[in-house]
């Protein structure tokens, strides 16, 4: 991995093309801020994430340490790698509902040169942990290429500022 610090102008451009992306609009995710090794976002419960006992379904926990999880690594890739999931490991701690709001925040624990291991927690504002995560990532340049992101997020911004930060 990379030991070079990312550019704040370049994580919010690519905050935005990641916000718009369509999964992400579906479920209500943001992914509100990402820098060297870490990444968080937040959510409102709303209905449309309930099981049918009235508690958030844990296949959208399980989504959003997904997301969370592959931001927080993806910040730190060496330039032209891209990432996949290889498997998610999510612990369901606490029930919460409609109009709460859930914050997730991930931090890479191990990296490797081709596997990162990033861990997550889920809370409430109340800061009750919901759920905690453990996602494992392969990293190779075939892998979702990052060009694709970067070239949505140069729309969005009208140019990509450097990866970056000179040090």
């Amino acid at each position: 991995m990379t030991t070079k610090k990312p550019n704040p102008a370049w994580c919010k451009a690519v905050l935005a093309a990641i916000n718009e992306s369509g999964y992400l609009s579906y479920l209500g995710l943001t992914v509100d801020d990402m820098g060297d090794g870490f990444a968080r976002g937040s959510v409102v419960i709303e209905e449309r994430h309930l099981n049918a006992f009235g508690n958030v379904h844990g296949g959208m926990l399980a989504s959003m340490i997904d997301n969370i999880t592959f931001w927080a690594a993806f910040a730190t890739l060496p330039e032209g790698s891209g990432a996949t999931t290889l498997d998610v490991q999510c612990s369901y701690l606490r029930a919460c509902g409609a109009g709460q709001r859930v914050t997730y925040e991930a931090r890479p624990i191990k990296r490797g040169r081709t596997i990162v291991l990033v861990e997550c927690e889920l809370c409430t504002d109340a800061g009750e942990l919901v759920a905690h995560g453990v996602s494992k990532l392969f990293v190779s340049p075939a892998i979702q290429p990052p060009e694709a992101l970067f070239e949505r997020a140069a729309q969005l911004c009208g140019s990509l500022p450097a990866r970056y930060l000179d040090t």
